[in-house]
């Protein structure tokens, strides 16, 4: 591709994390995608405001930051004519030799600027910087979930003895379009369709991060093209389309350390069902199954005696980035 062709967007925007600090990035990485919900700023004197907010996180700069937008109210949320209160970019870069994040926010509807370090403390994860006057700000993300979380701003003027409250947002992760009864009317060629996308995968048991998946549809959408990069440096990639003639799904999987696996399988009770041999007869079973709140849930089950019975090679949990 011509560098003319590449957009501003394909520049700044990532897939990913950078593989040399993928944990670290994790911190703020768990936000990656959109959020919607109220924010309420508290004025010195007791006056209030409320409104609807939408945020946005991704990954940027080749994945070594992580950018979001800030936008109040909503654009789904504002009246007619209603101008922006807020529209602001929070750039956020993990600092290896500190072991800390240099974070820089800007909001040119409000015309501030402010610069920050931010650190994990105990399950919370707080921003703090001194203002002109010396005193000190503090932005932090508490009652992380999955699904949600709850943002405060607050400022103290007797170095951290007390604290008033400045602003709060409680925002919820946009929820994908809900699965419509027309679902089980897909062709058996779109019965993967649920895997196509960014994933973050860990260990459904203890939460470990086992790597990261891009799952992508090529050659005029018939091939979905799946790029895996380990936590541990195993990569791989495997290349999944449904054969008209043989009428069944079938993956090609290869990986850097010279593995070839083929497999051959189709949708059974929503979930994907993948199983073939390699080179040394040990039987392979990897089943996908689509969970209720977006993530997919894999099993990959290995059996030396022609599949009498199985033991769990890898189990992953993946939930988008």
């Amino acid at each position: 591709m011509g560098g003319e062709s590449l957009s501003f967007i394909e520049a700044l925007s990532a897939d990913g994390p950078a593989h040399d600090r993928a944990d670290k990035m994790m911190l703020y990485g768990q936000f990656i995608g959109a959020w919607d919900g109220t924010v309420t700023r508290y004025g010195a004197n007791g006056e209030r405001f409320d409104s609807s907010a939408e945020v946005h996180f991704g990954w940027a700069l080749q994945g070594r930051a992580i950018q979001d937008v800030w936008i109040v109210p909503s654009r789904l949320g504002r009246a007619p004519g209603e101008a922006d209160k807020m529209n602001g970019t929070t750039l956020r870069i993990y600092d290896p030799q500190h072991d800390n994040w240099q974070i820089t926010f800007i909001d040119p509807v409000r015309q501030t600027h402010d610069r920050m370090t931010g650190r994990q403390v105990g399950v919370d994860i707080v921003q703090e910087y001194r203002d002109q006057a010396g005193t000190i700000c503090q932005w932090c993300f508490t009652e992380i979930e999955a699904n949600s979380f709850h943002w405060i701003s607050r400022v103290s003027s007797d170095e951290r003895a007390t604290w008033r409250l400045t602003a709060e947002y409680y925002l919820r992760r946009r929820k994908r379009p809900e699965q419509t009864q027309a679902d089980a009317a897909l062709p058996e060629s779109a019965a993967f369709d649920f895997w196509q996308g960014a994933w973050r995968v860990t260990d459904p048991n203890d939460g470990k991060l086992l790597g990261f998946s891009k799952v992508d549809r090529i050659l005029g959408g018939r091939v979905l093209h799946e790029q895996w990069s380990g936590a541990d440096g195993y990569c791989g990639e495997s290349f999944n389309i449904f054969d008209k003639d043989r009428r069944c799904w079938h993956q090609s999987w290869v990986s850097d350390d010279g593995t070839l696996l083929l497999l051959d399988g189709g949708s059974v009770d929503r979930a994907m069902d993948l199983q073939g041999a390699a080179a040394d007869g040990e039987r392979h079973r990897i089943r996908w199954t689509p969970q209720a709140d977006g993530s997919v849930l894999q099993l990959w089950e290995a059996s030396g005696d022609g599949g009498a019975s199985w033991r769990l090679r890898l189990a992953g949990l993946y939930r988008p980035v």
